[in-house]
């Protein structure tokens, strides 16, 4: 009899802790929609569910945990609290259609999330090499690239942003890549000619300005 019971206690223990987490999901969401907009206590919310074997195999979850974190970028009063809020929304969208790809929020997400998170990160990049910091700008066009990895515009900006930080590999890479795409701009070949002058490659250099 005891036996029994101790066994009950640990499922109910279970089922409890199982319901408990599901609720957190819940809780988190609660704190996050209007009219309450409590984004800090959303967030702590949505970051213990994640760690929970009960609740962090569930799409909602990310899913929630992706417009938490969105809704933190560059907010006013709750925006120190994550260092790198659109990609940690990016990545959390992206599980939860890795987790259900046909959940109730999987073209919201493809359509209108994620793109939304690819333009707030090109904008980074634009501001950054508007004041010449070209390391931070290649690095949130790359980002972008992985979002949208069929971007031509992204790839040149890619190159010319590793051109001037002094990544000419990358910047040869990118180059290379919209000379094999037909991209339309004559300055790619100027370009991509010169890197190879550059690393004294005159061959390379002779067959960019042929081309």
């Amino acid at each position: 009899m005891k036996k029994i019971n101790f066994a009950f206690i640990i499922l109910l223990i279970t089922v409890s802790c199982a319901i408990a987490q599901k609720a957190k999901v819940q809780t988190a969401y609660n704190f996050y929609k209007d009219p309450y907009n409590q984004y800090d206590k959303a967030k702590e919310a949505i970051d213990e569910a994640i760690l929970h074997e009960q609740s962090k195999g569930m799409a909602k979850t990310w899913y929630y945990r992706g417009l938490i974190y969105q809704k933190l970028y560059k907010h006013e009063k709750y925006g120190a609290l994550c260092d790198n809020c659109l990609m940690t929304a990016y990545e959390a969208f992206n599980k939860a259609n890795e987790l259900e790809p046909n959940n109730e929020w999987a073209d919201e997400i493809k359509l209108v999330r994620i793109p939304s998170i690819g333009k707030a990160i090109y904008e980074q990049g634009r501001e950054a090499f508007n004041v010449k910091d070209y390391k931070t700008a290649l690095e949130k066009f790359e980002t972008v690239l992985k979002i949208t990895p069929t971007d031509t515009n992204m790839i040149l900006n890619s190159a010319y942003s590793a051109e001037r930080a002094g990544e000419n590999a990358k910047a040869k890479k990118y180059y290379s890549e919209l000379i094999k795409g037909k991209f339309n701009d004559n300055g790619i070949y100027v370009s991509l000619s010169n890197l190879y002058k550059f690393d004294g490659d005159t061959t390379r250099a002779l067959e960019v300005v042929r081309q």
